[in-house]
């Protein structure tokens, strides 16, 4: 019963702190046009791209390692949202260039935090004299704004944090400052809170959670700017930076420098439900395995092992380390090996043996070296332990694979293989799972 539960518990997802829901970091964009992919028949990407002018996505979108906060080092580049004499959607009187988030993560269930670092600058500022909501749901529940609001007075150089239309802070927004935002957002509880800092400061919480009417359908968050006209003040063109755009749930990250991105868009909340989310193409996975005679101690030491090595992923977005086990047992190998048979190719003995690997997907670049250390560490750990106890065993995995078919449909393998692979290209490949095209390739037995 003890070892099922470890099992159980090595097996499952980690809940990191700072798990990202949804990445809008624009790190996988190589230019804004990528934006254009998208529509509501082909819904890809990070976001939808459909609140803005006429004219072409880069009067409005551009992309930049310029236009990123530079104490942010998980964002390759930021984003310069504009708005110009074109910058009008749908028909409407207000100009807008809007992004909003693609996904079907709970980006709008529990608790979880918004991120986004917000600049201006000298050049193309937004005015003082209209006003701008920024970062906004469709409700307003919260949301940031700058310029005028009305009232006496003609301009005001304002930077706000709204709920429900009431300032609950404030600051001079200054050009070439970059300020580091989190919406704390507890659906479930109506509340919001706000974290700020400037430049490469960590995140402080600034307003404690207060009641909102908090409501959002996943797809109404407008990362980007709406600008209310107001008569007598012409239309300038004007710019915002945006940068570390990402939704996390489980803690709030308050370092500039976010969790890294491994496995973006999906809370993994139930993988068996969603294989594409928890398995999505183009990803990579390490695969490290070991064999052991059976020893409850030894399996509870290499947890502990495993355990302690993948802490310090916890801070890794939505990494899922796991350390399957398999048993070999008795009455397993037996079976493999009547007749003189030896299907995987363990030899020796018949005692039960006891498989494990140490699989572990890889995503983004930033995050290869520390899961592959991970993996590298609870098997070489791992083995010394057995090996100092003497229960490590030499099996890694199937070997011989043909050995099992029987010596005429064997033949007749190697001859289709001869016949695909004149050439013996499967020689210059390294060894994979098992040795099944070595086996085909040289016609051992």
């Amino acid at each position: 019963m003890k070892t099922q539960s470890l099992i159980a518990l090595l097996s499952g997802h980690l809940a990191a702190c700072g798990t990202v829901l949804w990445d809008g970091r624009f790190n996988d964009l190589e230019s804004a046009t990528d934006l254009d992919e998208w529509s509501w028949s082909n819904q890809v990407g990070p976001y939808q791209w459909y609140i803005h002018g006429d004219g072409p996505t880069t009067d409005y979108v551009n992309l930049s390692p310029d236009f990123k906060n530079p104490a942010d080092e998980a964002s390759t580049q930021g984003v310069k949202i504009t708005l110009d004499s074109t910058a009008y959607w749908n028909g409407q009187n207000m100009r807008r260039t809007e992004l909003i988030p693609q996904t079907s993560a709970p980006i709008n269930q529990g608790k979880v935090w918004y991120h986004f670092s917000i600049m201006r600058s000298d050049v193309n500022p937004p005015a003082e004299t209209r006003e701008h909501q920024i970062a906004f749901f469709e409700s307003h529940f919260t949301e940031l704004k700058s310029g005028f609001l009305g009232g006496s007075g003609t301009d005001d150089p304002l930077l706000r944090w709204m709920v429900g239309g009431t300032t609950e802070w404030s600051t001079e927004f200054l050009p070439e400052v970059w300020h580091n935002v989190a919406y704390e957002i507890d659906f479930n509880a109506s509340t919001v809170g706000f974290w700020h800092s400037t430049g490469g400061d960590d995140l402080k919480q600034i307003v404690a959670p207060i009641s909102a009417s908090t409501f959002s359908n996943g797809a109404d968050w407008h990362l980007g700017v709406l600008e209310l006209p107001r008569d007598g003040y012409p239309d300038e063109v004007e710019d915002l930076y945006f940068s570390g755009v990402y939704v996390e749930s489980g803690c709030i990250t308050t370092s500039v420098t976010g969790p890294a991105s491994c496995l973006a868009d999906s809370s993994l909340a139930n993988p068996t439900e969603d294989l594409d989310v928890s398995s999505p193409f183009g990803y990579r996975y390490t695969y490290r395995a070991l064999t052991t005679r059976l020893d409850r101690r030894l399996l509870a030491d290499m947890g502990d092992v495993f355990h302690g090595e993948v802490a310090p992923l916890r801070n890794v977005a939505s990494v899922l380390p796991s350390m399957p086990w398999q048993i070999v047992a008795r009455a397993q190998r037996e079976a493999l090996e009547r007749n003189g048979r030896n299907a995987l190719g363990i030899g020796g003995g018949r005692e039960p043996l006891f498989h494990m690997n140490i699989p572990g997907p890889v995503g983004a670049r930033m995050c290869d070296e520390a899961i592959l250390a991970a993996g590298r560490n609870v098997i070489r750990r791992s083995e010394a332990l057995a090996r100092e106890r003497e229960l490590h065993h030499p099996y890694l995995c199937s070997r011989e694979a043909l050995s099992s078919y029987g010596a005429e449909n064997k033949a007749r393998l190697i001859e289709v293989a001869k016949k695909y692979d004149p050439t013996h290209v499967f020689r210059t490949l390294r060894r994979a799972i098992s040795t099944f095209a070595e086996d085909l390739l040289h016609g051992s037995g």
